[in-house]
């Protein structure tokens, strides 16, 4: 069982606009993620024609999906005072810290049932099988935009198109709605989804009595490219060598929107808190245009993963957040970022938005902790065991919520009928699946935090 807590975008600069009614028009000043519901929505709160409405849109201070809401927010907010004061000077609207983070628009919770298994298949190769149900809290949309067949793709994003083979792969998703208005968040699906399969890779990995390199490359015969990123990360890293007594080694691979990022985490114990020293990142974005930017990218999506699994999580009391500022709502500090370094990969086919691609597999390589600790990171180490999560598991069964199958995941249908799913479709007899050797998610011990804390 993974469980994973509501997450604040944080941005460096709070949201804000300047808004401007003059001459029978509007001129506003902001940041933009999605200009043109911005356009849109600005002229419906002015009451004026689109072609009468102006947007500057600067260089913000972090969005990370916050400015992109298909409802524009803070933009309308400053409409309406601009309007309300009937235009007689420029409206300047800005949140304050604690109205942004306390505002909503979260990344949802997510809880993962999973149970999976591997088999050998001969001496150098092993079947994997997965089966999991993630549980949101929420669509990210207003219901109109990129529903299909009742699925928010962002849920199940990073795991409906995996990189892996797997023979068998089935799923179901639950999206009650609660009362909190989620909203997509760094990377989007393959915040949660990323962390959940890489994890339980490295268990069936380790079930299997397999190296996690190996394993790997063995499911990824169909993914050049995220095997060409995978052996790049770990060659760079020096994977497999011996390391000073004390650190060991993690790896995943993912792919996010077309971009393949391979990280390697190198994790030591400190007073009894675990501490990621270095991370070694390979990455296949395409045709690298500004190489020095992707490198950056990297290195932020690295730092803003290692924040949200170190200390992030937003708990909601009396209807309010707890954590409303950075006092408590805590980021990654200079001090705790580890030493990046990152491998970029020379030309592939056409660029894509990496971005985002970074920081889904930053995350995972941290779950690798369980080598230091001998136990598996279930979830974000600031997700209380039997609290939030498992509300939202029991909301499931409290809301009249219809179970919504994913795209490509195949219908959770009987145990017999699941059985039969294998690979292309074709039936297997059941001594082949009874080989299946079985590794089942276990839901966390009661506790405050997991063993990876560094709080």
């Amino acid at each position: 069982m993974y469980e994973f807590p509501f997450l604040a975008h944080a941005t460096m600069e709070p949201m804000n606009c300047v808004a401007w009614l003059h001459d029978g028009m509007l001129e506003t000043w902001s940041g933009h993620q999605f200009p043109t519901f911005d356009h849109m929505f600005a002229a419906k709160a002015a009451g004026l024609p689109m072609d009468k409405v102006k947007l500057h849109t600067l260089v913000s201070g972090g969005s990370f999906g916050r400015r992109a809401n298909v409802w524009s927010d803070f933009t309308v907010a400053a409409v309406n005072v601009a309007k309300a004061i009937g235009g007689r000077a420029p409206v300047r609207l800005q949140f304050s810290r604690e109205d942004d983070t306390g505002a909503g628009l979260y990344r949802p919770m997510y809880v993962h049932a999973v149970k999976a298994g591997a088999r050998r298949a001969g001496p150098h190769r092993t079947v994997a099988a997965h089966h999991r149900r993630p549980v949101d809290h929420g669509r990210r949309t207003d219901g109109r935009m990129m529903i299909k067949d009742g699925i928010d793709p962002t849920s199940v994003e990073g795991v409906d198109k995996s990189v892996y083979d797997l023979p068998m792969l089935a799923g179901t998703l639950h999206s009650p709605t609660l009362a909190v208005r989620p909203l997509w968040w760094r990377s989007v699906g393959s915040t949660h989804t990323a962390y959940v399969m890489e994890t339980m890779i490295d268990e069936l990995a380790a079930a299997a009595g397999r190296d996690p390199v190996a394993f790997r490359l063995a499911l990824l015969g169909k993914s050049p490219r995220a095997a060409a990123v995978l052996k790049l990360a770990a060659d760079k890293a020096g994977w497999g060598k011996s390391r000073r007594a004390g650190v060991a080694q993690g790896i995943a691979v993912h792919e996010s929107f077309d971009t393949f990022v391979a990280q390697v985490a190198e994790v030591s114990m400190r007073n009894g808190k675990v501490k990621v020293e270095r991370v070694v990142c390979a990455v296949d974005c395409g045709v690298p245009v500004n190489p020095d930017v992707i490198r950056a990218q990297m290195e932020g999506c690295i730092g803003f993963a290692l924040g949200a699994l170190y200390y992030s999580e937003i708990e909601l009391k009396a209807g309010r957040a707890v954590q409303r500022n950075f006092d408590t709502y805590r980021s990654l500090r200079i001090h705790e970022m580890p030493k990046v370094e990152v491998h970029i990969v020379p030309e592939h086919r056409k660029a894509d938005r990496r971005r985002r691609a970074g920081r889904a597999s930053a995350g995972t390589g941290r779950g690798q902790c369980r080598r230091q600790t001998g136990r598996a990171a279930r979830a974000p180490p600031a997700v209380h065991a039997g609290g939030a999560g498992r509300d939202l598991t029991r909301a499931t069964s409290a809301v009249s919520s219809p179970v919504q199958t994913a795209v490509k995941l195949l219908p959770a249908r009987s145990a017999r009928d699941r059985r039969r799913r294998i690979g292309d479709g074709r039936r297997a007899g059941r001594g082949e699946l009874d080989a299946l050797c079985a590794v089942r998610t276990r839901s966390l011990p009661p506790r405050r935090r997991s063993p990876c804390s560094t709080r």
